[in-house]
């Protein structure tokens, strides 16, 4: 005679184990994902920022792979960031003019072709986006008497490898006796970039584009403005909408996004091109080289580097590429200045959403530079 197996119900020690092993494990996934978030966290909301420049060809590309402003141009720049999505509500976070030189770079004075000139390389910081550039300031006071005209090389969304091409540029119709190299963290993962034929299109008047574009140029008379910015406004907050709503929580958490999926990446890079390296790394090393080009060719006592924190750096200090470009510039031997610990920079410096100083702290970055190219290179005698 077969004797059946008899199954009996959990007991109640079982069902509370298996119940707290449950919320244990729920807690911990909880506390992760804070810990992600937290780790993780940004001051910056890219995908709601808005950004307009005048109507018209303002920026060009050029021949050396980058891009300028268009020469003697006066440009009206306004950004606008998204702060509700349902309705969609774009609020002004920066509105100011600027002016260009022969060279459509931001400046007022124009280069004279037989004086020295000092080149202050960078990116948007240098160019002064975000408020009335700050290098205005910096030539109205420069010493009549000093042996050096400056430059303001600062361009928006650049890095060193395209810094290296607009100092050789320049090289050819000014001579360059002394540069400048202000730099943030991100800029060493940079490479040269142009406007695509859509983007350029855009630039010249906002009602060409639809609003998944990144620039507009945008129109001077405030109703016609005014409707094109509630448009793309508009378009993009709808855009936003729908990109939530076809996400699901395991892709939308910390723990996903930059935990999970950059080793899921690693891997595919690996399979694919037999190398762990990514793409910053790579540019990492042409930037490296870019910037000991121009160390060579000036001399060491003729070029300075300095190092500007970036808003989400003010409180942990610069992130893994602004650690290894400091590093590599001290081992190198190169002329160095930590404008994290020297300029004073504090969040009341910077917008409110978005990542660039505001007049304040484009004020201290002013006579933090001017400081620190005073110590270095004693423009007045």
């Amino acid at each position: 005679m077969t004797s059946k197996a008899t199954v009996r119900a959990p007991t109640a020690s079982v069902r509370s184990r298996l119940i707290a092993g449950l919320l244990t494990s729920l807690v911990t996934l909880l506390i992760v994902e804070g810990v992600g978030r937290w780790m993780f966290r940004t001051p910056y909301q890219w995908e709601r920022r808005l950004m307009f420049f005048s109507e018209g060809h303002n920026l060009r590309n050029t021949a050396w792979g980058g891009f300028v402003y268009q020469p003697h141009e006066r440009v009206h720049a306004r950004t606008y960031y998204l702060t509700n999505l349902d309705p969609p509500e774009p609020r002004i976070e920066y509105d100011y003019h600027f002016t260009t030189n022969a060279y459509g770079l931001v400046q007022r004075n124009e280069l004279a072709d037989s004086k020295p000139a000092m080149l202050l390389l960078g990116d948007s910081f240098t160019e002064g986006q975000g408020a009335q550039p700050w290098f205005y300031g910096l030539e109205h006071d420069w010493p009549p008497n000093s042996p050096y005209q400056i430059v303001n090389g600062g361009i928006w969304g650049t890095g060193v490898e395209a810094w290296g091409r607009l100092y050789q540029e320049l090289s050819t119709q000014v001579k360059i006796a002394k540069v400048v190299i202000l730099f943030i963290s991100d800029d060493w993962a940079r490479f040269v970039w142009q406007f695509s034929p859509r983007a350029l299109e855009c630039l010249k008047a906002a009602a060409q584009c639809k609003g998944s574009e990144e620039y507009y140029g945008l129109s001077e008379d405030p109703i016609e403005a005014q409707r094109e910015v509630s448009r793309i406004a508009q378009y993009r907050a709808d855009y936003l909408l729908r990109l939530q709503s076809g996400t699901n929580v395991i892709s939308r958490s910390a723990v996903y996004q930059y935990l999970v999926m950059p080793q899921f990446d690693r891997l595919t890079r690996f399979r694919r091109t037999g190398s762990f390296e990514d793409r910053d790394s790579r540019q990492f090393e042409i930037n490296k080289g870019v910037a000991t080009r121009m160390v060579t060719e000036l001399g060491r006592d003729n070029v300075l580097f300095m190092y500007l924190p970036q808003k989400d750096e003010l409180v942990t200090g610069p992130k893994s590429l602004g650690r290894r470009a400091n590093d590599f510039i001290r081992e190198s031997g190169f002329r160095f200045v930590d404008g994290r610990a020297q300029c004073g920079l504090s969040i009341q410096n910077f917008h409110e959403r978005d990542g660039h100083p505001n007049e304040s702290g484009y004020a201290k970055i002013a006579t933090c530079v001017r400081r620190a190219i005073d110590d270095a290179f004693h423009p007045a005698r």
